[in-house]
């Protein structure tokens, strides 16, 4: 009984071993490693290292000890991959907004409204204005969903007196030409933006254009 317990004890820590050599492995591939061949060699020589210390090492807790160790590594380097506030921006992405506070009034000042044309076929503009906090009425949660429904991306619009409307979405800041990948998300390979724009831009954008709104107010 007593190796049955050994060998299912095994069977998990490996198991959880192979899910941390996936996750290094995407780590290691999309990483800012120059050219996909270098990266494509790091991936292999990790998997090398990894089979090299269960092959030399015993017994088995100091190989995964060991192991442990060597993803540790690629973690530390994956905390480290510092972010940039210099690059070469998607045009709908490249100003950042602030916000300036007296009392109640808030001026923001770089909202975005863009005026689409299609989805990839817009012109940017933006716009300051001042809002009066005291005359905050409401919030608007919009959720988008991009196909399961256990994953979704929030809006928040505020809404004031004289139909002002503020919306708020936090979304990746993607460089020119560059596309998304849930993947490199999940690793660490976008910077982060907190849009403040215009309903007619955030909320129509995603209506009119890509139909994956929802909409829920508070």
């Amino acid at each position: 009984m007593k190796r049955v317990f050994v060998y299912l004890f095994r069977g998990i820590v490996c198991l959880i071993m192979g899910i941390m050599a996936l996750w290094a492995s995407a780590a290691i591939y999309y990483s800012n490693l120059p050219g996909s061949g270098t990266r494509i060699a790091a991936v292999i020589l990790f998997f090398a290292v990894a089979a090299g210390v269960f092959w030399k090492v015993r017994p088995f807790y100091k190989a995964a000890l060991a192991y442990g160790l060597v993803w540790a590594v690629i973690v530390i380097a994956w905390l480290c991959i510092p972010p940039s506030n210099n690059r070469n921006w998607q045009p709908d992405v490249a100003v950042l907004p602030s916000a300036q506070i007296e009392g109640d009034k808030v001026t923001v000042r770089n909202i975005r409204n863009c005026d689409y044309r299609s989805e990839t076929d817009y012109t940017v503009s933006y716009y300051d204005k001042t809002f009066d906090l005291s005359k905050l009425q409401g919030a608007d949660l919009f959720i988008i969903y991009w196909g399961s429904p256990m994953i979704a991306h929030t809006i928040m619009s505020f809404c004031f007196e004289d139909d002002q409307y503020l919306c708020i979405s936090i979304e990746t800041r993607k460089e020119a030409g560059e596309g998304y990948s849930a993947i490199k998300g999940f690793i660490k390979q976008y910077e982060l933006i907190y849009i403040v724009g215009d309903e007619r831009d955030l909320v129509r954008l995603r209506t009119n254009f890509r139909g994956e709104i929802g909409r829920a107010h508070v």
